[in-house]
C-alpha cells in the first residue's frame, strides 16, 4: 500500500510572511508537512542576518501559533539564533501542533554566513513525526556532507534550501513512497 504525504512548499522572499489566505490554500489542499525557506525569518528592516535574532522569540511564537491552529507540521524555515555571546546559528526550527519538536543548525555555512558571524551547528536532526522518520537539512549541509549519515533509514529529506546531490522535497507538493 502506498501512502501520501502531502508536503507544501512556501516559496517567498526572507520577511515576507505567509497571508491568511495563503494559511487557507494550505489548509484547503491537505497540507500535512509545510516548509518554509532559508532565512524566511530576515526582515526588510534587519540591518543584517544576525540582527534579525532581536525578533526570534516572536518568530518562533508565531509558528507555534500556526502550527497549533493548522495541525501542520511546520519545517520553520531558517532564522538567526543567539547562541550566547557573540555566537549565532542560522537554525531551522520544526514545529508541530503548537509546540516546538526539533531545533537544526546548519553545519556547512556559506563564506558570506561566517563572514558576517553565523556559527557553525555541530549535528543533523532525525525527528519521529506523522509516523514517519525525516531530516530537516538546510541547503550546503546536503551537497557538502550528503546528508545525515544514517540517512538510509529515512523516509523522507526536507531542505531549505539548493540540493544537488541528492533527492530531496524542494520543488514537489506532494511525495510518495
Amino acid at each position: 500500500i502506498m501512502e501520501h504525504l502531502i508536503v507544501g512548499i512556501h516559496q517567498a522572499e526572507p520577511g515576507s510572511g505567509i497571508t491568511d489566505a495563503e494559511r487557507e490554500r494550505y489548509r484547503h489542499a491537505g497540507v500535512q508537512i509545510l516548509v518554509l525557506p532559508e532565512y524566511f525569518w530576515v526582515r526588510a528592516g534587519d540591518s543584517d542576518h544576525v540582527a534579525s535574532a532581536n525578533h526570534a522569540s516572536e518568530d518562533l511564537a508565531l509558528m507555534a501559533s500556526w502550527t497549533r491552529e493548522d495541525r501542520w507540521v511546520l519545517v520553520g524555515g531558517t532564522f538567526v539564533e543567539h547562541g550566547g555571546g557573540e555566537v549565532y546559528y542560522n537554525t531551522c526550527p520544526v514545529f508541530h501542533e503548537g509546540a516546538e519538536i526539533g531545533r537544526y543548525r546548519k553545519i556547512h555555512l556559506m563564506p558570506g554566513e561566517a563572514r558576517h558571524g553565523l556559527h557553525p551547528g555541530n549535528g543533523f536532526l532525525i525527528l519521529e513525526v506523522l509516523g514517519k522518520r525525516l531530516a530537516p537539512v538546510i541547503c550546503a549541509d546536503m551537497n557538502q556532507s550528503g546528508g545525515p549519515p544514517d540517512s538510509a533509514d529515512l523516509d523522507l529529506f526536507i531542505c531549505n534550501g539548493l540540493c544537488a546531490s541528492r533527492p530531496c522535497i524542494l520543488c514537489y507538493w506532494v511525495v510518495e513512497w
